[in-house]
């Protein structure tokens, strides 16, 4: 930074050398105009321009790490999410397959029931028999 300060402060003297000068006086106006801009313009224009390409090149330079951070911590985000994802439409089949298995064990539980009535049967004629 103190660089192109340093630059433009230089410029800035020229400028000042150029406009106090006698020549300049004497010159006429379009010639100092044009000796103005290919003097002092087109250099503060280069200074900034540079500046700017500078400035742009720190930027990328400070944030590349912070954004590889980003992306590896969205990588994480996304896998935690697909992992619950997951987990979700396990329990959702868990809860189907439960539902499902009820659904199953009602005619098993009446087919225990009547078969306990049998056997229950069975051994009250076993015993009457004797």
């Amino acid at each position: 930074m103190s660089e192109y300060q340093f630059q433009l402060e230089h410029i800035l003297e020229e400028g000042e050398l150029f406009r106090s000068s006698t020549k300049t006086t004497m010159t006429e106006q379009t010639i100092v105009i044009k000796k103005l801009y290919s003097l002092i313009i087109s250099s503060v224009r280069e200074v900034f321009h540079q500046a700017h390409q500078d400035a742009n090149q720190w930027s990328k330079s400070v944030l590349l790490p912070l954004r590889q951070q980003i992306k590896e911590h969205k990588k994480q985000i996304d896998s935690r999410l697909h992992m619950l994802r997951k987990i979700s439409g396990s329990k959702e089949g868990v809860a189907e397959n439960v539902a499902f298995l009820e659904m199953q064990l009602v005619p098993l539980v009446k087919q225990y029931t009547e078969l306990q009535a049998i056997i229950s049967a069975i051994k009250i004629d076993g015993y009457t028999e004797h």
